[in-house]
């Protein structure tokens, strides 16, 4: 069988598509070898759901994922500032669903966010534990040195009341 003919212009298109283009309708139309407005009017006809996409010059999410990563923060201001945001977060994700768009990428992304926050202040929690039962042996150590040298003065004492009665006995 033997298949049409595809043009330059076709492939060029299929290419900057599959390499992660922005699927823009003269993308679309080069593809399809079609005017751009008969794909537009298609679209809206059929409401073709619109993809997200990054702008062009905007730096894909794993360099900027890298960049952040170099960031450093104490722990207790990130779990500050992701308390701060994952609020608004589900408020976007609400909204959108609320007009009939749900974002499984993003309701993922709250997800490990929350895991995250929720890791971060267990991780947080373990060494003031740690700490507290530091504190605590420390603490009963001294309490019990204590009570035995309490106990050697009173015995000590005792022995010099002992001593200083029988002085007197026989004096």
């Amino acid at each position: 069988m033997r298949g049409r003919i595809v043009s330059d212009v076709q492939w060029a298109a299929l290419r900057e598509l599959r390499e992660g283009e922005p699927p823009t309708f003269p993308r679309l139309a080069a593809a399809a070898e079609l005017h751009q407005t008969t794909i537009r009017e298609r679209a809206l006809r059929h409401s073709w759901e619109k993809q997200p996409y990054r702008r062009s010059g905007s730096r894909p999410l794993e360099q900027a994922a890298i960049e952040l990563s170099d960031i450093e923060m104490p722990p207790e201001e990130l779990r500050g500032r992701l308390a701060a945001v994952l609020p608004r977060q589900l408020g976007r994700i609400v909204a959108l669903a609320e007009r009939g768009h749900i974002d499984k990428a993003e309701i993922d992304a709250l997800h490990s966010m929350v895991r995250v926050l929720e890791r971060s202040e267990a991780l947080s929690a373990e060494p003031a534990k740690e700490q507290q039962k530091r504190s605590d042996d420390e603490l009963a150590g001294m309490l019990q040195r204590i009570d035995e040298r309490i106990v050697e003065l009173a015995v000590a004492h005792a022995e010099r009341l002992v001593q200083a009665r029988d002085q007197e006995g026989m004096g």
